[in-house]
C-alpha cells in the first residue's frame, strides 16, 4: 500500500448501542497476573483518552444503586419515583466517571428497558418529537438533580412506556435518538 492510500477500516471492538453487550469485558477466566495487565492497560487508556474508566468499586456501587430502584417504575407513585431517581443520581454522581446520562443509561439497561435512557441525541429527539419543550430539554441536560428528576419522571417515562408498547427498548431508544 502506498503511503497516501487510505488504509482499510478496521472493525471497532466497541458497539455504540448500550443495549448489546460486546462480551469483551468478561474477565471471569483471567488470572491475577492477567488482571494486573488489564488494569495497567486501562490506566494507559485513561491517560491517553483523558477519561476515567470506572473502578471495580464504582461499578459495584452503581450496580447496587440500580438494584435499589423499583423494577417497574409505573407501579410507583410519581412523587415517590421522582425522589428515588433524585437520590439515585445524587449517589451515583459521587462515583468517579459516572455522570447523570451514564447512570440513567445503566439503569435503563439493568432494568431491561423499563426506564428510558438519556443522552444528548435522545433529548434532542424528544424535543424534536414534541415530548419535551426547550426548558424541559435543558433540565434533562443540566446537572440540576431536582429539575432532571421531575422532567424524567413526569414527561420522559410516561412517553417511554407508550413507545415501548410499540417498539422494543433498543428500537425505542434508536427512534428517539434518530430524531435528534
Amino acid at each position: 500500500m502506498e503511503i497516501w492510500e487510505t488504509p482499510p477500516l478496521l472493525p471497532l471492538p466497541f458497539r455504540k448501542s448500550i443495549w448489546t453487550p460486546t462480551n469483551g469485558y468478561q474477565f471471569g477466566d483471567c488470572t491475577r497476573r492477567e488482571f494486573g495487565w488489564v488494569s495497567r492497560i486501562y490506566d494507559v487508556f485513561r491517560a491517553k483518552l483523558n477519561i476515567a474508566f470506572p473502578s471495580l468499586s464504582s461499578c459495584l456501587a452503581l450496580a447496587d444503586a440500580v438494584a435499589a430502584l423499583p423494577n417497574d417504575p409505573e407501579a410507583v407513585a410519581p412523587i415517590v419515583l421522582e425522589a428515588s431517581i433524585g437520590a439515585f443520581i445524587r449517589a451515583t454522581r459521587q462515583l468517579p466517571s459516572v455522570n447523570i446520562a451514564t447512570a440513567i443509561c445503566t439503569l435503563a439497561v439493568f432494568k431491561d428497558g423499563r426506564y428510558a435512557p438519556i443522552d444528548r441525541k435522545v433529548v434532542t429527539g424528544l424535543f424534536n418529537l414534541g415530548v419535551v419543550d426547550a426548558a424541559q430539554a435543558d433540565a434533562l441536560l443540566s446537572q440540576n438533580v431536582a429539575a432532571f428528576s421531575r422532567v424524567y419522571v413526569c414527561q420522559v417515562l410516561p412517553e417511554w412506556h407508550r413507545e415501548t408498547q410499540r417498539r422494543s427498548p433498543p428500537q425505542a431508544d434508536g427512534f428517539w435518538a434518530s430524531n435528534g
